[in-house]
């Protein structure tokens, strides 16, 4: 993409973000075109407003964890892996037995240093999804350092 494509695509996510403030989509082009641009920051900066939309949305905890680790924020990320965990946990506990939820639970225990708990969720959701066995097995190998690239 052609930086003046990239900035194109980031006015026009703000004219969304603008008429819509709870757009997920617009969040999302925002997001991925700041982190691969590497503005953390930026990208930091976006996160926090989404959060501001919606205090229960783990997704978007979940990234200001990412983001503060990246930006050498440890202390900051920690307590936001596990406000989203914590979300997650509520989720399923009211009967959400979304994959991706369970996914996203197995990255978040990883990032807390819980690998075991981690790899069992990860060998339960192999055993009842076999089609799925390839990815999830990337995940059960992958330390907090894989997962922070991959995110």
């Amino acid at each position: 993409m052609e930086r003046d494509d990239e900035d194109n695509v980031l006015i026009y996510a703000d004219s969304i973000l603008l008429i819509d403030p709870r757009n997920i989509q617009a969040y999302n082009i925002k997001f991925q075109i700041l982190t691969w641009k590497k503005d953390y920051s930026g990208a930091l900066e976006l996160v926090k407003s989404l959060e501001k939309t919606d205090d229960d949305y783990y997704v978007a905890k979940f990234g200001i964890g990412i983001l503060s680790e990246k930006l050498g924020d440890t202390v900051t990320a920690k307590e936001y892996y596990q406000k989203s965990l914590n979300l997650i946990n509520r989720e399923i506990e009211s009967g959400n037995d979304d994959f991706n939820l369970w996914v996203d639970k197995t990255s978040l225990l990883t990032l807390l240093n819980k690998k075991d708990s981690a790899n069992l969720i990860l060998d339960s959701l192999i055993n009842e999804n076999p089609d799925f066995e390839e990815i999830l097995l990337k995940f059960k190998m992958a330390d907090r350092n894989e997962l922070l690239d991959f995110y």
